[in-house]
């Protein structure tokens, strides 16, 4: 049996009522299947790409966007330049 990866939007509900409905649907849901669970709640009906990437983070479902701070120090990209230099491609 291949994963399954379900996504359910909860609208038209009091808040309380969807975080309610959410909690219980993500426990069961992750229960009865093997894959990635998504219930996402709070989106309006113009919701933007950057809402729905956000509720898809937040449940877990893809992994959280690469922020935009620098992989190395200064000082690990001053040895890594001094590297390759030494190695020739600079």
């Amino acid at each position: 049996m291949g994963t399954t990866n379900i996504g359910v939007v909860l609208t038209g509900m009091a808040p309380q009522q969807q975080a309610e409905v959410a909690g219980l649907l993500t426990a069961e849901l992750k229960k009865r299947v093997c894959g990635a669970v998504c219930v996402i709640t709070d989106l309006s009906t113009g919701a933007s790409a950057q809402e729905i990437l956000q509720a898809l983070e937040k449940n877990g479902v893809i992994p959280a966007a690469a922020g935009d701070e620098p992989v190395y120090s200064a000082a690990e990209e001053e040895k890594i330049r001094k590297r390759l230099e030494d190695l020739g491609y600079l």
